[in-house]
């Protein structure tokens, strides 16, 4: 099978629909695919900047089909990331939203995709070959601003959006809504899952804190949502745990750690509604998902990354590396699967690579697993700190805090943890908890008042920034 099968699916079905009430057919995704290759080769590379719009949707499809390999980036990236990757990756093609062709009047124009063009570039080096299995290049979802990207397979994206939509049971009648930015691994594998098995996208670039995005989530019919922890934060703000949810019936979550207490109150959410909720586990170097939750699992393992998914294992190791066997003993996870990506990439020479991890990753996240096979994440290597000798994480000390608070961050120097809050309700109090739940004299928290935590694209905590206001 082929990714995005679009041959396989009624030419007449709906792909896609927009919140302006612009649609795509499965059969005129399609025609642009074939449209594109009068202007592009296989072995391209294409840097694309992408926004949740059909026209976006379109040529990310298409490029992929005709063996061009995207280089997906926000479009609101400034100037000078930007710069940095059209230098290390030198790209064929730029693909861009329509209304920013006046910025590159030196860059030829060869094609039309709706809301977005193609233009060509100039540079003077010659390129090597691309690895003939290369099909995708994203940041890793840590990245700011990095140039450094992980180089994904046709296997990759093919294996796990077919794992994505058995486990999720996408079908046909499935219309998710674009929640996530199609940059992220996670959105981009909403749109690969649901593509892969004939589903119905719904378009939009806008946020789930604006009122147009309800009412075209609504009015679209849209059978499932999905959110980062930040996501799932604002929902509850907004009151969406006493909406009615129309004809929702799938809840997903990534992204990181939504807090125990969150999960519980989206999953009960979740049961008394008939809606399925999914915890779910990935990194953008295993193609986006690794593990998940089963949605009828999802109050008993609250706090769980669940299981492997279709196809993959999930396994421990200790600081020897030898594989841990036992239950309830911390290791670093690592999984096996055909959706372990190809390796890294930080230059055009890169993408002639191969496959430099062979179907096994170690994920730097530390993580237990229970007497039923159930993983859980404890913390993340480069996410300790050591206070007076101690060695504490993180993001433990995050979800303590966020049994008290709406919204924490930990940032770690030696023996020195500072805390972010927005709320200045428990300042006081937070250093004493932390230091009742760790053993660790009080001394060694500080307790910042912000007023809001820096986000990236994704929704997820700019750890940087917060480093970089603190040494400000």
């Amino acid at each position: 099978m082929t990714i995005f099968p679009l041959d396989s699916f009624p030419a007449d079905r709906c792909a896609a629909v927009d919140d302006a009430g612009q649609m795509l057919s499965y059969g005129e995704l399609a025609q642009i695919s074939e449209r594109l290759a009068s202007s592009v080769c296989s072995g391209m590379v294409a840097l694309v900047l992408t926004k949740n719009t059909l026209g976006c949707v379109a040529t990310i499809v298409a490029l992929i089909k005709q063996g061009v390999v995207p280089i997906l980036l926000d479009a609101s990236t400034s100037e000078a990331t930007l710069q940095l990757h059209i230098d290390r990756y030198q790209p064929d093609v730029l693909v861009l939203p329509s209304v920013l062709q006046a910025q590159y009047p030196a860059n030829a124009f060869l094609l039309s995709i709706l809301d977005y063009v193609v233009l060509s570039t100039e540079h003077d080096a010659s390129h090597c070959a691309l690895h003939p299995d290369l099909a995708l290049l994203l940041s890793t979802s840590g990245s700011t601003g990095s140039p450094k990207l992980v180089r994904q397979s046709r296997l990759n994206v093919l294996t796990n959006a077919q794992s994505i939509a058995s486990y999720l049971k996408i079908g046909p009648s499935d219309r998710p809504v674009t929640s996530l930015p199609l940059h992220y691994t996670y959105g981009f594998s909403v749109m690969s899952s649901h593509l892969q098995a004939g589903a119905t996208l719904l378009v939009t670039d806008r946020s789930v804190m604006e009122k147009p995005f309800w009412k075209f989530f609504n009015e679209a019919g849209a059978t499932s949502l999905a959110g980062v922890p930040y996501t799932y934060q604002m929902l509850k703000r907004l009151g969406f745990l006493r909406m009615n949810p129309g004809a929702l019936r799938t809840l997903t979550q990534a992204g990181g750690k939504l807090s125990v207490a969150l999960i519980r109150e989206f999953a009960e959410f979740a049961s008394r509604s008939g809606i399925d909720f999914y915890v779910m586990y990935g990194q953008t170097e295993a193609t986006a998902r690794m593990s998940y939750v089963p949605a009828a699992m999802s109050l008993e393992k609250a706090g769980s990354i669940g299981l492997a998914i279709p196809g993959g294992e999930l396994f421990l190791v200790d600081p020897t590396g030898a594989e841990i066997t036992a239950a309830e003993v911390q290791g670093e996870l690592g999984y096996r699967g055909p959706n372990v990506t190809m390796g890294y990439a930080e230059q055009r020479a890169d993408l002639s690579k191969g496959d430099e991890r062979q179907g096994c990753l170690l994920t730097g996240d530390l993580a237990l697993r229970d007497a039923d096979g159930y993983y859980y994440i404890t913390g993340r290597l480069s996410r300790i700190a050591k206070l007076f000798g101690k060695r504490v994480s993180l993001d433990d000390l995050e979800q303590i805090c966020l049994g008290f608070v709406t919204e924490a961050a930990c940032t770690g120097t030696e023996d020195q943890v500072t805390v972010w809050i927005t709320d200045d309700q428990h300042q006081a109090v937070l250093p004493r908890l932390l230091a009742e739940r760790t053993a660790i004299h009080a001394s060694a928290y500080q307790v910042r008042v912000i007023g809001s935590l820096p986000r990236t694209a994704v929704g997820k905590t700019d750890y940087q920034l917060l480093l970089n206001e603190m040494c400000s």
